[in-house]
């Protein structure tokens, strides 16, 4: 098991860390423990090797499912989100900055990291997190 957060999360961008190729299987959202759960599985039917991804104390995410290149359940990148190019992050900070929510539990905006997940078919799942637990 790996686990990525804001020290390390360069490490998505390594060979380390690729899920290219893999079939996008499962999303689950658990709403209570603010996690998402992703299941992959190899493109090969005969490989047995599934990886598991979860993104732990999720303070937002967005995806697209409008097949932009065609149909594919096929992953084509994982990234690490550098900072100048974060779109979900900023927003929930100025939003934070810009209104008193007594009970938001946001903290530094530094204890948090964006990814990117591309699929073949042009879509993207972005996730913003505390931290990723990879399960290879």
């Amino acid at each position: 098991m790996l686990t990525v957060n804001s020290s390390n999360g360069e490490i998505i961008n390594s060979k380390d860390v690729n899920i290219h190729d893999y079939i996008f299987d499962t999303l689950l959202f658990i709403r209570d423990e603010k996690k998402i759960h992703l299941s992959l599985k190899p493109e090969n039917p005969y490989v047995e090797k599934r990886y598991s991804v979860d993104f732990i104390d999720v303070i937002g995410y967005e995806m697209t499912c409008c097949d932009f290149w065609g149909r594919s359940p096929y992953i084509f990148d994982f990234e690490y989100v550098e900072e100048q190019e974060q779109t979900i992050i900023p927003k929930l900070f100025d939003t934070k900055e810009a209104t008193d929510f007594p009970y938001c539990f946001l903290k530094n905006k530094n204890d948090y990291i964006e990814t990117v997940i591309t699929f073949t078919s042009g879509d993207h799942l972005r996730i913003a997190c505390e931290s990723i637990l990879l399960l290879i």
